[in-house]
């Protein structure tokens, strides 16, 4: 049976997207425009589509997370167990054992600061510069923090962040690199940036490019959707897994996912990955969107352990990977 499920399970790898970019003359447009070789500062093209990313994450609604499929308490006891060994412990928690204390911290696409905030209730850090292109969420984030001096904001975009070299102790990006294009210089600043033997921590996406799954992939999120009980009132809730229209890339995030599945071989070539998990490849295009519904069903909690077992041999496999907690160190 096993061999079986993996056998299957084996065409569920992600494909490559260039056909599927080629169909799309609107998502060319916009590629084409902020290529490696045109991400510059006078670019009219780029600066639009970089306000819209500041507007779009200035103004983040965060009452949408309650429906995040990692909201799930049970998804959660099963995220924190792969990163921290413990259910009940989370990745912070984790990074405090192991190296107590950071004094000098920076944090790529810290947002409103609630992740930093922790940090430093943990004492964690010491001091964290963040740094971000939405500046109204940083600056809220600040005026709520019971760390005000200890958290030094600095609106940036990240694609074109210049960092100090070897300055930093700890480096964090928390679901922030997947929004950006211009992966490799944002990973040689944060390596220029530590200080030798100093430690990267990256929690984030690394699923198919502006989540192009694959036919494969979708065949089995529904099999597994179409288990879902009926909730009287709401079709949604069973509503399918579909592959996003590139054609209406225009009403998103415009950076979301744009080379998603390429970070952890550009991380590769310039770090040393001490500590690496990944999860979430079957959880997400599952129960994404839902997982306020499943909090009102307890029984469904044994259903929802049930899809983190079988998301966890998907990841053992190699297959089907979405997120990742990663620790790297500088050598």
């Amino acid at each position: 049976m096993v061999v079986e499920f993996e056998q299957y399970v084996k065409k569920i790898m992600p494909r490559p997207i260039k056909e599927r970019l080629k169909k799309s003359p609107f998502f060319q447009k916009i590629i084409n425009k902020i290529r490696k070789k045109d991400l510059r500062l006078n670019s009219e093209t780029y600066q639009k589509l970089l306000e819209q990313e500041a507007k779009e994450w200035s103004s983040f609604d965060r009452e949408k997370l309650k429906d995040e499929w990692c909201s799930h308490l049970e998804v959660s006891k099963y995220i924190n167990f792969l990163c921290s060994g413990s259910p009940y412990e989370a990745w912070w928690d984790y990074l405090k054992k192991e190296y107590n204390h950071f004094e000098k911290a920076a944090s790529l696409g810290a947002g409103d600061l609630t992740v930093e905030e922790i940090l430093l209730v943990k004492d964690l850090c010491g001091q964290i510069d963040c740094f971000d292109i939405a500046e109204e969420a940083m600056k809220k984030g600040k005026e709520n923090s019971r760390f005000p001096d200890k958290l030094n904001i600095h609106v940036t975009d990240c694609n074109f962040i210049e960092l100090p070299p070897n300055h930093y102790d700890f480096i964090l990006v928390h679901h922030a690199f997947h929004h950006l294009q211009n992966l490799e210089h944002v990973a040689d600043e944060i390596k220029k940036s530590l200080k030798p033997g100093g430690i990267f921590a990256l929690n984030d996406f690394i699923g198919e490019s502006y989540f192009q799954w694959s036919d494969e992939k979708i065949k089995l999120a529904n099999e597994i959707i179409k288990s879902f009980p009926d909730i009287d009132g709401d079709p949604n809730f069973k509503s399918p897994c579909v592959r996003p229209s590139l054609s209406e890339l225009k009403n998103f995030s415009p950076f979301e996912a744009i080379r998603s599945q390429e970070i952890l071989d550009v991380l590769k070539k310039r770090f040393t990955c001490i500590k690496q998990v990944k999860y979430g490849g079957l959880l997400y295009v599952t129960i994404q969107g839902k997982a306020s519904k499943f909090k009102d069903i307890p029984e469904m909690n044994s259903f929802i352990r049930l899809l983190c077992v079988i998301d966890s041999l998907c990841e053992k496999l190699g297959l089907l990977q979405a997120f990742t907690f990663s620790i790297y160190k500088k050598v």
